[in-house]
């Protein structure tokens, strides 16, 4: 099959999350199943127009990136998509087309006249989003960043969001969270949303580490919203004085950390490793063995993939119970899950979890099999191409 996909950023473009490696690895996991996949996105900071890797073609259209009056501005990306869609399109002749969340919006709307299916994945809601903001932007010097993004929030609700969910031939929700935010912001008929949970591609634990009991590690933006201010916290508590914290990222909050750390060198022993690659992250985790692995995100996240490559190196998630999380943790058995906005019963529950190498053990087993059983990179594909067969044969 010949499969178009959009995307708003790439692992090509500064700043890329979660979203974006799992758009790399399933374009790449496609093409390695026989399919030719082009990948169209904003060029931004890219600076060749295009680029391949791994097989998978990319081509990054120069545009304007922005919702408002996109349809009637000829450089936007609802425009520019569409045309550099078009063009490839007449010569090529692609099968499906995948939109990551709405960066398809503008061949979505045009699916008929193109004479394509789009098939539409959902990593979170319009709501969620708004909620996300709410939590982390709540003060009165807040009020008028708050004013400024309802109006946003708002044209997004009743705007994009609903476009470019009720007009996909099919919608995959990353949760079921994430489904359930979709059924009650849109009201789609009950056949159109399925949930396919992200996948990665599994990897060998380093059997010869030491079994610490008493590790943390953090992957992700050292920023106030992913919640990493409980660190602070921890680094000032004396119960953790024989505690190791690994934390792999960069953000606003590193400076503060930085000196923190260099306060409080004696009471736990703080690794700022800052910002590293994909690649560079899975083999750190696979030298992981015996951690605890800490995700105190403040926002609502559709399903975090960092979740899902610690609990392939075998490590027990402490998080807080927000969004996605539940589909991938399962509160006693591979991790705890904690009522959002309970900062000290988290780090309660670090210090219990890592006081108890029996519970430990047990989660470390379950976490690796819960992965290897859902979450696989293989399974992810296998489903993706069952939806793109169904959605063909409609």
């Amino acid at each position: 099959m010949k499969i178009a996909v959009f995307s708003k950023k790439t692992t090509f473009h500064k700043g890329f999350g979660g979203m974006e490696v799992q758009n790399k690895l399933l374009c790449e996991g496609l093409v390695k199943r026989g399919n030719t996949v082009v990948v169209f996105s904003p060029k931004n900071d890219v600076v060749p127009l295009e680029q391949v890797e791994n097989s998978v073609k990319y081509v990054f259209v120069e545009c304007d990136y922005r919702y408002f009056m996109s349809r009637t501005n000829k450089n936007s990306w609802f425009n520019k998509s569409t045309d550099a869609f078009k063009k490839t399109h007449a010569s090529e002749l692609f099968d499906v087309a995948i939109s990551q969340s709405s960066a398809g919006i503008g061949v979505i709307e045009h699916k008929n006249s193109l004479k394509i299916k789009v098939i539409s994945v959902a990593h979170g809601s319009t709501m969620g989003e708004l909620k996300t903001f709410y939590i982390n932007n709540h003060s009165m010097a807040d009020i008028p960043k708050l004013l400024l993004n309802l109006q946003y929030f708002l044209r997004q609700f009743f705007g994009r969001q609903r476009q470019f969910i009720l007009h996909s031939n099919k919608v995959i929700a990353v949760s079921n969270a994430v489904k359930k935010q979709l059924q009650e912001e849109t009201f789609p008929p009950e056949s159109l949303i399925t949930v396919i949970n992200n996948g990665v591609e599994p990897f060998d634990i380093v059997s010869n580490t030491p079994k610490l009991s008493k590790k943390l590690v953090y992957i992700g933006q050292i920023t106030k919203d992913k919640g990493t201010d409980l660190f602070l916290e921890i680094l000032k508590d004396l119960r953790f004085k024989d505690f190791e914290m690994d934390i792999l990222g960069d953000g606003d909050l590193m400076p503060i950390f930085k000196r923190v750390v260099t306060e409080r060198n004696n009471v736990v022993k703080a690794n700022l490793l800052g910002k590293i690659s994909h690649e560079q992250i899975i083999e750190k985790l696979k030298t992981e063995s015996g951690a605890i692995f800490v995700f105190p995100t403040k926002r609502i996240e559709g399903f975090p993939m960092v979740l899902v490559e610690a609990m392939f190196a075998g490590l027990p998630v402490v998080a807080y119970d927000l969004g996605g999380v539940s589909d991938a943790v399962i509160d006693q058995e591979t991790g705890v899950l904690v009522p959002f906005g309970k900062q000290k019963v988290f780090i309660n529950k670090l210090l219990e979890l890592a006081g108890d190498p029996v519970k430990m053990e047990h989660m470390s087993k379950t976490s690796r099999e819960r992965a290897e059983n859902n979450f696989s990179l293989n399974t992810m594909l296998d489903k993706y191409e069952g939806i793109i067969k169904e959605v063909l044969a409609k």
